[in-house]
């Protein structure tokens, strides 16, 4: 499944002005009294939250997740932290 863009065709899409007019296979925006121009748009919205910035729908794009190698010998970090932090916390370095 390749990534979409978002389309007013979508049943999640809205338009924060409430401005939709569904008419047969178009989608009117009585705002700007044109054709939906659906993500380029200011006020579209996606109910599930999925708009990305770029207009791609992100119910269409899959997570890439990569695990790191675990390293056994590493030391762990060390914060050096404010006098105030040391005194609600009672130590000097934080691990």
């Amino acid at each position: 499944m390749q990534p979409q863009y978002c389309s007013p065709q979508c049943q999640f899409f809205r338009c924060n002005q409430r401005a939709l007019v569904r008419k047969e296979n178009m989608v009117w925006c009585s705002f700007a009294n044109d054709l939906c121009q659906s993500y380029k748009c200011n006020y579209a919205q996606c109910l599930r939250g999925r708009l990305l910035v770029n207009g791609l729908c992100g119910m269409t794009i899959k997570r890439q997740t990569t695990e790191e190698p675990l390293i056994e010998n590493e030391q762990p970090k060390v914060l050096k932290v404010r006098s105030k932090l040391i005194r609600k916390l009672g130590e000097r370095e934080i691990f």
